[in-house]
C-alpha cells in the first residue's frame, strides 16, 4: 500500500476534517464518472484505499502522537516499602495522595495509569521510580531482610525470651543460651513480601549485637564469677 498521507497530501498529524476535505478534492478530481481515464481510475482506487485507511486508524494514530508520561523518581521510608500505605507526591503542581503496594524494592517501577487525565492534564501515566530510605534498625543484604537486635550480656549467656519489634508484627522469641555476637536468628515469614502486593513474605533475619555492661556497674561477685565462665 502507498504512503497514505502522501496520496491525500495531507500530514500525520492532520484532523478527521482535513482528511475528509482532502478525500472529497481528489475523489471528485479522479471519480469514474467525471474522467473515464485508466490513470484516473488507478488514482482513485489509491485515494479511496488511503482514506479508508486513515479513517480506520485516525484515533489509534491520533493517541499515539498525543500520548504521554509523567516520570517521577520518590524516596520513600523502608517500612512503607516493606508494608504498602498512603504516600503524597508533588504531582503538576497538586499534592496526591496515592496509595503504594506492599513488597517495593529499591528502584522499583509503580504505574499509575491515567492519573494525568484525571486531574485534567495531558499527561496520561504516571510512573513512580521508588528508591528506599535508609532505616536504623533494618537492612538489606543479597535480597534479605536484616535486623540488629541488642540483647545484654545475662541473656546472651544464660538465654532468655524477649519481645521484638518486626515490620508488621510485635512478637517474643527466644534467645538460645551461649549466643555469640553476631550471630543470626532466622524468623520464618516476617521479612520482605515475595512480590509486590504479595502477602507471602521471606524470612527475617536478627543480627544480634551483645551490649557489655560498663566495669564500674558489675559487681565484684559477678565479676569472679564471669573470670571463671
Amino acid at each position: 500500500m502507498n504512503n497514505p498521507y502522501l496520496v491525500l497530501n495531507i500530514s500525520k498529524t492532520c484532523s478527521m476534517k482535513e482528511i475528509k476535505v482532502a478525500y472529497r478534492k481528489l475523489a471528485k478530481k479522479h471519480h469514474p464518472d467525471i474522467s473515464n481515464s485508466e490513470e484516473s481510475k488507478i488514482e482513485f482506487i489509491k485515494i479511496k484505499e488511503s482514506y479508508d485507511f486513515l479513517i480506520k486508524n485516525h484515533e489509534k494514530n491520533k493517541n499515539n502522537i498525543n500520548k504521554k508520561d509523567l516520570d517521577l523518581n520518590i524516596d520513600i521510608p523502608f517500612l512503607l516499602a516493606i508494608n504498602g500505605g498512603e504516600y503524597t507526591v508533588s504531582f503538576l503542581g497538586k499534592q496526591v495522595s496515592l496509595l503504594l503496594p506492599s513488597g517495593i524494592r529499591n528502584g522499583s517501577k509503580l504505574r499509575f495509569s491515567k492519573l494525568g487525565a484525571e486531574f485534567g492534564y495531558e499527561y496520561d501515566d504516571l510512573y513512580l521510580f521508588a528508591y528506599l530510605k535508609d532505616d536504623e534498625k533494618y537492612y538489606i543484604s543479597n535480597n534479605k531482610l536484616y535486623s540488629k537486635i541488642n540483647i545484654n550480656m545475662y541473656t546472651a549467656i544464660f538465654g532468655g525470651t524477649i519481645l521484638i519489634k518486626t515490620p508488621s508484627n510485635e512478637i517474643n522469641i527466644k534467645i538460645p543460651s551461649n549466643i555469640k555476637n553476631g550471630q543470626k536468628i532466622r524468623l520464618p515469614y516476617e521479612g520482605f513480601p515475595i512480590t509486590t502486593n504479595n502477602e507471602l513474605k521471606g524470612d527475617l533475619f536478627l543480627d544480634i549485637n551483645i551490649e557489655l555492661p560498663n566495669s564500674n556497674e558489675i559487681s565484684f561477685i559477678s565479676k569472679m564469677c564471669l573470670k571463671k565462665i
